[in-house]
């Protein structure tokens, strides 16, 4: 096989003849690698330098010399001579939120009944129902000190004063009775729509607020003090009342009340209050930053809630923000590549010289296949931080595709872009099925692995100020087999030490980021069963003509008959003569079924 050290426009300039051996390797989803021996000496060592591009006769792809070094062994001089592929340069590219995530409300601040939490894109994250969190006084009860502070309405009399700023409502109790609130919702009719919030009867309901005890509470106290109150009441007259957790009873102190709870299906009217409880001149309570959240499932719902409050005047700045590419999964490293790599905007010295899409010498065993059913929508891949290969790595990880960089012979042009190899098994192959066997005689050398070594599927992810468990059998990517139970000797558990992250300042974004981290940790110690073997040279079906990286072909090991997909392809050569060998990992139809 024929090394050439290419030209700055990536087209063979020099042939490196009298070499001492050669190990090329190309690869399907990541950056691929070589080593080159020559004599010291050599002629063409002066023209070979860190940054110098080389190009192989059998393959498409080329090879960046970034290490030379010089040996001296049983009497012989060396110069070992390695470097990486065309994708490494994407190494240099980074992912990057053009902007810190900020969230907006829908409407005005005051009047609109949905409050939504957008990130950067316009994507709503999560409602808040309650229009007015941070009870600016306008929005509340208003006139005589008779007033109960009830949200949407003023004429219901109560003994208690309420003072109502942008910091919360005061409660003052100034009577015997115990019973003080705030009150969402009307106490004779409990229909809560009439005062601009939606309570859908049968939905998961979450409630977070901050209130703070002006002075201990003494004396006699309502049962709901310091509490969240619902109550519901059915087309027959019944009435159900529940009450959330209280605050401790601590003079200065602010707490966060949290509470999910399930609005009955068969109520006809809902409300709530917030509790202060207390009698006459007897620890006036302060509630503050109301959120209230629906979700389908009480898990759902309480994880908004873990997001943190936010209100009109938030502006959430992650300390691991997170850009969003949306396309096809067999587009999205397109999309990448495009946006950080090929076409960056306002940044032309960012943009890298090659053309999206495959190279015309390569269509023909690069094809795409056509989408599995189900999956025609587009998709949406966050990515923190990173570099674009590290993105390109993980989404073809996630959707079992490839991505490269590949160069025309001729004309020495780059191409890139996603990928997913053909299927070399099937009978449409012009070369017929390709099948690797031991009695073909062109498959030896066969060494069979199987392992779920470092294989976890719970990952415990520990921060500076909290802790989140992640099952693998929740996480969205993971469809194999193994791994499917996660008690008893099928637990695995992977400790992930992420006290980087520290979001606690940071609008209580913590248990997110924390889940995240556990689900990209979980995900690199999947299991492998991989076949590896030897090629014989002399076979019909050619690389590059009949199959290629990605390709699925069927493997005919010692112990099992396989389909199996081309993730490496190895080119050697040295005094012995020159071989091949492929690395086949175990294909899985029901990621990227034919």
């Amino acid at each position: 096989m024929d090394i050439f050290l290419l030209d700055s426009s990536f087209r063979n300039y020099k042939l490196i003849e009298k070499y001492t051996s050669l190990l090329w390797t190309d690869r399907f989803r990541k950056e691929g690698d070589f080593e080159l021996v020559l004599p010291i000496g050599h002629s063409m060592l002066p023209e070979i330098h860190p940054g110098s591009w080389l190009g192989l006769s059998e393959s498409h792809k080329i090879m960046k010399v970034d290490t030379l070094s010089n040996s001296f062994k049983d009497g012989v001089a060396l110069c070992t001579i390695k470097g990486l592929s065309a994708e490494s340069l994407f190494r240099g590219r980074s992912i990057h939120p053009t902007a810190p995530p900020t969230y907006n409300w829908e409407g005005s601040r005051h009047s609109s009944y949905s409050q939504e939490r957008q990130d950067s894109d316009g994507a709503v994250l999560r409602t808040n129902l309650f229009r007015n969190p941070r009870f600016v006084t306008s929005q509340l009860a208003s006139g005589s000190s008779s007033n109960r502070p009830r949200y949407g309405s003023t004429n219901d009399t109560n003994t208690e004063i309420q003072n109502s700023d942008s910091g919360g409502v005061t409660i003052n109790p100034k009577t015997t009775v115990n019973d003080t609130f705030m009150e969402i919702g009307s106490t004779t009719s409990l229909n809560s729509t009439t005062y601009g919030i939606s309570f859908k009867p049968g939905t998961w309901l979450g409630l977070r607020a901050e209130i703070e005890i002006k002075d201990v509470q003494t004396g006699t106290l309502n049962p709901k003090a310091r509490s969240f109150f619902s109550a519901s009441r059915t087309a027959s007259g019944t009435l159900t009342e529940l009450v959330s957790p209280q605050a401790p009873n601590v003079s200065g102190e602010v707490h966060v009340v949290t509470w999910v709870t399930l609005i009955p299906a068969n109520a006809t009217g809902y409300m709530i209050r917030l509790y202060c409880g207390a009698s006459k001149d007897n620890g006036s309570a302060t509630w503050d930053r109301l959120l209230v959240v629906r979700g389908t499932t009480a898990w759902e719902t309480q994880e908004q809630l873990d997001k943190g409050y936010f209100d009109g005047d938030s502006t959430y700045i992650s300390l691991n923000p997170r850009e969003k590419f949306t396309a096809h999964f067999d587009e999205l490293i397109d999309e990448v590549l495009t946006r950080r790599a090929l076409n960056v905007p306002d940044s032309a010295r960012e943009n890298l010289p090659m053309t999206l899409g495959h190279s015309p010498e390569t269509t023909a065993y690069t094809t795409l296949s056509p989408l599995p059913v189900g999956a025609t929508e587009d998709v949406t891949f966050e990515m923190s931080p990173a570099s674009v290969y590290d993105a390109c790595v993980d989404i073809a990880k996630k959707f079992d595709i490839g991505f490269g960089v590949w160069r025309d012979f001729s004309g020495g042009a780059l191409h890139t872009c996603g990928y997913n190899g053909n299927y070399a098994n099937l009978s449409s192959n012009p070369a017929g099925p390709l099948v690797l066997s031991p009695d073909l005689g062109n498959f030896f050398n066969i060494e069979e692995v199987i392992t779920n070594k470092g294989f976890y599927n719970v990952a415990e992810v520990f921060g500076k100020n909290d802790q989140r468990t992640v099952d693998l059998r929740n996480v969205e990517g993971w469809s194999q087999s193994q791994g499917n139970g996660t008690s008893g000797l099928a637990r695995r558990v992977l400790v992930v030490d992420a006290n980087d992250i520290d979001l606690d300042k940071y609008d209580k974004a913590l248990p997110m980021a924390l889940q995240l981290r556990g689900e990209q940790e979980l995900l690199k110690t999947i299991p492998e069963e991989v076949v590896d073997g030897e090629v014989s040279w002399n076979t019909d079906h050619v690389y590059e003509r009949d199959f290629g990286l990605g390709s699925v072909v069927l493997a005919n090991g010692y112990t099992q008959t396989k389909r199996m997909r081309i993730t490496e392809y190895i080119f050697a050569a040295d005094k012995e003569g020159s071989r091949s060998y492929p690395t086949l990992e175990l294909y899985d139809p029901d990621k990227n079924p034919e």
